[in-house]
């Protein structure tokens, strides 16, 4: 059996092995025009403050801001849901709220611009997990030994 997991980095149940798939930072994504383009931090309290544009709860990144805004005790107001990057990209681009974007999604849209979320950081991270114990089916072999190929040396993290 092999599965996907998303989320904050913590280590794997016992028994299993992964592969780290991706290991990003979280930023903010505003148009060029809008005020917040010209800063290069923001942090999580003054951010939440706007409407976000999000992936949906249940993903790794979601759960990434909520955690987030536990530790720091306030809410995320969430107008925008897509599953897309670039979805999230273009309702950014037409001003509908701030992005919520992996850092390697730069360049998603070159008309936005994007923005260091601090205090705290935000990370989201995406890995193949597998039972140690048995051999995974061919298919599943492939997937793994490509990942670890595509991945080795790049500190767990890839451009989308």
């Amino acid at each position: 059996m092999l599965v996907g997991r998303a989320g904050p980095r913590r280590p794997p149940p016992g028994g299993f092995e992964h592969q780290i798939v991706l290991d990003d930072r979280l930023v903010a994504a505003v148009p060029d025009g809008h005020p917040l383009a010209r800063r290069r931090r923001i942090t999580l309290v003054e951010l939440v403050e706007l409407p976000l544009i999000c992936v949906p709860e249940g993903t790794g990144m979601r759960t990434a801001l909520i955690a987030g805004c536990a530790r720091v005790g306030v809410q995320p107001r969430v107008a925008f849901e897509a599953a897309d990057p670039v979805v999230l990209a273009g309702l950014a681009a037409r001003g509908l709220g701030v992005a919520l974007l992996p850092e390697s999604a730069d360049g998603l849209d070159p008309s936005l611009t994007t923005i260091a979320i601090e205090r705290p950081q935000l990370r989201s991270r995406i890995e193949l997990v597998w039972r140690a114990t048995s051999t995974p089916g061919p298919a599943a072999h492939a997937l793994i030994a490509a990942a670890r190929r595509f991945f080795a040396g790049s500190a767990g993290g890839g451009r989308l």
